[in-house]
């Protein structure tokens, strides 16, 4: 009965957590609210039409073909073969992988540490701000995060049988991982590590290992070994985003002593209860010498290192790189409230109560805010406050992977009357040449909220925004991963 009601459970959570990640899922189409969208439509779309070569390697190929399927399944449906309704596939795709994250962390919860710390965990990553939001892109963040868990939980078989199928399994599923995303790479520890746990290792098992991530990356990325200098290209050009950062939104590490990552992006993403329980779980994990332990711990501090020292963090949804430790978070915050439930049994119940409900409200209110955006707000305070003729500037124009510019981060409008650029700060004339000027946070927090780009800009926004707005849109909550930017509209003369 016990297993039954333990099954039952996980199923609830599961449905629960689709319902929260399919919410508003075909939000701003057909417009382009989300800049990296429109060319993996493309590239899904001829994937769909029959060409296999995506001619893309600034991304591993997983999602678009996942997404190109998930299309030619909706066109069976009756559904067109347009952009629109390839992001609209790929969603799903997302939202289907994010869901299926659920049960997995909880058996990664339950190797770890039971059926209680599974379950708490499975609930605390299926109402994950965060990992909710991130389910709505047609980005690779959550089915990376899909992949590292089940190369987790590949890992303990390794460290607890060490067959040659478990390491071929492991292997596989962090091909899979590496084909998603690359930086899927560092799910390699988790079953190097769990080959170094057991006594006498066989070196041939690492072998088999190697080949089978080679065979699984390849399964999915497949051009990869046909175009060789493409895919060099596209792995480079990743590399040095990670180890250079963008221009406009480098930011080091220290001026945040290292918790930058921790503050706007697992606090907000997990809930403040949560992560103060989850750092409490990886201490008590570092004194606990087993062998998932181990794994939980490495996989969560090699992680966080490198993301955090990365200067490669541009808003919005900078947070969306520490997705793939948000299960092993869940875990070792549950860990805490097992421990906690040792010395009082009613303080244990007022933590994981905090630790669930927290993130639980906030994601609900941050979903029913999704739509109307405030993009499409200030559109129609434009069109219908603005005269004809009225020379119009807004700021979040940005370009795609292959140059194409696309407008993501502000109002689209069309007219001769109408420029585009990246920043206000940046624009190719005077601002006193237009009518009215629109500001968006998703360009200037990057450099008043948090210091990045020159003294310059940040002075141009100060200045800027010393002047009153004519109306300003935003949400209740702010915004939240590609949603709902703060829009300053301003009258310049």
């Amino acid at each position: 009965m016990r297993g039954a009601a333990t099954t039952a459970l996980v199923l609830l959570l599961t449905v629960a957590a689709l319902t929260l990640r399919l919410w508003h899922i075909g939000f701003g189409l057909p417009a382009w609210y989300h800049p990296d969208e429109p060319i993996k439509a493309d590239k899904a779309l001829a994937i769909a039409a029959g060409d296999l070569d995506p001619h893309y390697f600034w991304h591993p190929s997983f999602m678009l073909y996942t997404t190109a399927a998930g299309l030619r399944i909706a066109e069976h449906w009756g559904a067109p073969a347009d952009a629109a309704h390839a992001i609209r596939a790929g969603r799903i795709v997302n939202a289907l992988l994010g869901t299926l994250t659920i049960p997995l962390t909880f058996w990664l919860g339950w190797r770890v540490g039971g059926r209680g710390i599974g379950l708490g965990a499975a609930a605390l990553l299926a109402v994950a701000p965060l990992h909710v939001f991130c389910s709505h892109y047609l980005k690779e963040d959550v089915p990376l995060t899909f992949w590292v868990v089940a190369t987790a939980l590949a890992a303990l078989q390794v460290a607890r049988r060490g067959k040659s199928s478990d390491y071929v399994v492991a292997g596989l599923l962090c091909g899979a991982a590496i084909a998603t995303k690359y930086t899927g790479l560092l799910a390699l520890l988790l079953p190097y590590l769990a080959h170094r746990e057991r006594s006498g290792p066989e070196r041939g098992q690492l072998a088999r290992f190697g080949l089978a991530t080679a065979a699984g990356f390849l399964l999915l990325t497949p051009f990869a070994a046909i175009d060789v200098i493409g895919f060099g290209t596209g792995l480079a050009h990743e590399g040095s985003h990670v180890v250079t950062g963008m221009k406009t939104s480098a930011l080091s590490p220290l001026p945040f002593l290292w918790t930058f990552h921790l503050r706007y992006s697992i606090a907000p993403g997990l809930g403040w209860a949560a992560t103060g329980l989850a750092l409490a779980g990886f201490v008590l994990a570092l004194r606990r010498a087993t062998p998932a332990h181990r794994l939980l711990t490495a996989f969560v501090a090699l992680g966080y290192t490198v993301f955090e020292n990365s200067p490669y963090k541009p808003p919005p949804n900078f947070d969306r790189y520490v997705v793939p430790l948000l299960p092993f978070l869940a875990v070792l915050a549950l860990l805490a409230v097992s421990e906690l439930r040792k010395r009082s049994a009613a303080l244990a119940a007022l933590a994981l109560a905090l630790a669930l409900l927290e993130p639980a409200t906030r994601t609900v209110a941050l979903l029913r805010a999704v739509e109307p955006d405030t993009r499409a707000l200030a559109r129609q305070w434009l069109e219908s406050h603005v005269a004809p003729g009225a020379r119009i500037v807004l700021e979040g124009e940005l370009v795609t992977d292959e140059g194409a510019p696309v407008v993501a981060y502000t109002p689209q409008l069309t007219g001769p009357d109408v420029t585009y650029t990246f920043s206000l700060a940046r624009l190719g004339e005077p601002l006193s040449h237009f009518d009215y000027a629109v500001a968006s946070s998703f360009i200037y927090d990057r450099f008043v909220r948090f210091g990045a780009g020159d003294s310059e800009t940040r002075s141009f926004y100060r200045r800027l925004f010393s002047r009153t707005p004519v109306a300003e849109f935003s949400a209740p909550l702010g915004s939240y991963g590609f949603h709902n930017p703060t829009l300053r509209i301003y009258r310049l003369r």
